[in-house]
């Protein structure tokens, strides 16, 4: 429930992220340098047998360096830092925008996880 009192639909979330995500905001991995990890990198459960770089949201105090992806928003890197949940949650999301079909469909299993069906 949101703090006004409105709940979000979690079956039409899901299919949003999962279906209308990866073509509205495509993640698109770019020059490698320093950031804040997301997608594989961050969640286990999407690794893939085939090693792929790390991907990360930019930013010069980064962690990591790897393959530099925008985040859904400017905030998320700052904000993942103060919350691991959330952090979470944007990586998941992240991998369903990064095109590898792998990493969509275990992203989408765990996301129906986390948000219940």
């Amino acid at each position: 429930m949101l703090d006004d009192g409105r709940t979000v639909r979690r079956a039409p979330l899901l299919r949003l992220l999962v279906h209308g995500l990866p073509y509205v905001f495509p993640a698109r991995p770019g020059a490698h340098g320093p950031g804040v990890p997301t997608a594989h990198s961050v969640v286990p459960a999407l690794q893939l047998p085939q090693a792929l770089p790390p991907y990360v949201w930019p930013a010069a105090d980064g962690p990591v360096v790897g393959a530099a992806i925008e985040p859904l928003y400017a905030g998320a890197p700052a904000a993942a830092h103060h919350d691991e949940r959330l952090h979470e949650l944007l990586s998941i999301v992240d991998a369903l925008r990064t095109g590898h079909a792998g990493h969509r469909q275990r992203a989408e299993e765990l996301l129906l996880k986390k948000l219940g069906s």
